[in-house]
């Protein structure tokens, strides 16, 4: 399922309105049945219930641009987001979302949305419509359990994977300021596309806007990774894989840039495989989580898209580092696979030019399709890792740029597979295009 919404349309200019209509929406994707038409009519208040057909109602799916395939996911009970809402509920609204993981130990496979546990719909909510994102595993088909303890419980797995939180991950972290993370997965902007399988669960932010608080060029994938067939022989090591880009950044940084991956490794040195599988993740918060989450470089952190660290306070300090200085339970920098720094448009703001590979078949200059790689490398815990399913990076420019080798809306085969292309950015000067796969 390949849709686009605009949780703002029919005059939603209240926030929790917007958050509503976001978190229906995606519902509806998710849940839709292959060859459906999914619907959300859109409210302007968060008490207002109205139904597709009648007078001045607008649907929030503003274009199904592929069904062939289902969404994939089913609501569980935990899903508490109804027609009608209260304007004083003490807690987080939220879609609870399970399928199945193939995996004996943990059959299930879980991902969860919900709405800023600091800030609830019985408060001031104004001016934070953060949507904050799970995803991970459990033994039953709710939220409850060791999945998530409680709605307004926000962590990532500690050292190794162990620890309460060891059945999720929060893939945007989430506090309760404008500064923090979360504000880059708000509905406080136009257009979005998003696309939902049974494999992956993608979403990014196509407006516009000068503004680094509204989302732009905010992209966020939820779903699984390719796997090597050592992997496929266990039964508790689902290959969960997820990456938050935030592309409205003129310097290596991005508040909101992170990746995660739930594997098995073995000891590179012995080649014997380790006892328990566990998370290992990218984190750059722009805040005071890096020191914690990412190493200690002196206070600085790590995009895990481009491999570049930074200050809090950006300088000419900016710069790549060899991937060797990370220390703990982390990922494999660069993620994009050929391009490294260059995933990035923007860098110290200048534009980074990204261009056209030549076409074998045809001759013709079209935009390039660079895999989004995870892995981990480590002598004592290594695992090669995958690739993103149904997402590839391409180019990256100026709008003018991008639109000379692809023509908004087109689709390219890669693989013998259909892509829409899709670009994002704060501004049109900066841009990055990226390939979602068509169905």
């Amino acid at each position: 399922m390949l849709c686009k919404i605009d949780p703002t349309v029919g005059g939603a200019t209240d926030e929790k309105a917007r958050a509503i209509n976001f978190l229906r929406a995606i519902q509806a994707i998710c849940t839709a049945s292959a060859g459906s038409t999914p619907s959300v009519p859109s409210i302007t208040t968060p008490t207002a219930s109205p139904a597709i057909g009648t007078a001045g109602s607008v649907d929030v799916i503003t274009s199904v641009i592929s069904n062939t395939e289902a969404g994939g996911w089913t609501s569980s009970a935990s899903t508490n987001v109804v027609s009608n809402y209260n304007a004083s509920f003490d807690q987080p609204y939220r879609v609870d979302l399970y399928r199945d993981s193939g995996k004996a130990a943990f059959p299930y496979r879980k991902m969860t949305f919900r709405t800023n546990r600091d800030y609830l719909f019985n408060g001031s909510y104004s001016t934070y419509p953060f949507i904050i994102a799970s995803h991970g595993f459990n033994t039953v088909t709710t939220a409850s359990g060791l999945y998530m303890p409680a709605v307004g419980n926000m962590d990532i797995p500690e050292t190794n994977g162990t620890g309460t939180m060891r059945y999720k991950y929060d893939v945007n972290w989430a506090d309760d300021t404008t500064t923090n993370a979360a504000n880059l997965f708000q509905p406080r902007v136009g257009e979005w596309l998003v696309a939902s399988t049974d494999r992956y669960f993608i979403c990014m932010s196509g407006a516009t806007s000068t503004s680094t608080t509204f989302s732009p060029g905010f992209l966020m994938y939820i779903g699984l990774r390719t796997t090597s067939s050592w992997e496929d022989q266990y039964d508790d090591n689902p290959p969960l894989a997820s990456v938050c880009f935030d592309g409205s950044y003129h310097y290596a940084n991005g508040g909101g840039s992170n990746a995660s991956m739930f594997a098995r490794t073995f000891q590179g040195t012995t080649g014997v495989y380790n006892s328990n599988p566990a998370w290992y993740r990218q984190y750059n918060n722009q805040n005071s989580f890096q020191a914690n989450n990412m190493g200690d470089f002196a206070g600085f952190g790590t995009d895990p898209l481009s491999g570049a660290y930074y200050s809090p306070t950006p300088s000419s300090t900016n710069s790549f580092v060899n991937q060797q200085f990370l220390w703990g339970n982390q990922m494999q920098v660069p993620m994009c696979g050929g391009v490294g720094g260059l995933f990035r448009t923007k860098h110290r703001q200048n534009t980074t030019m990204t261009g056209p590979v030549t076409d074998p078949v045809t001759g013709i200059l079209v935009p390039p399709a660079y895999p989004i790689t995870f892995a981990r490398h480590h002598q004592t815990s290594m695992n090669p890792g995958g690739q993103a399913i149904g997402l590839y990076k391409s180019m990256g420019g100026t709008e003018t740029f991008l639109q000379r080798y692809y023509t908004p809306g087109q689709t390219f085969v890669v693989n013998n597979e259909a892509y829409y292309a899709y670009s994002i950015g704060n501004d049109s000067s900066y841009r990055d295009l990226f390939l979602i796969r068509k169905y």
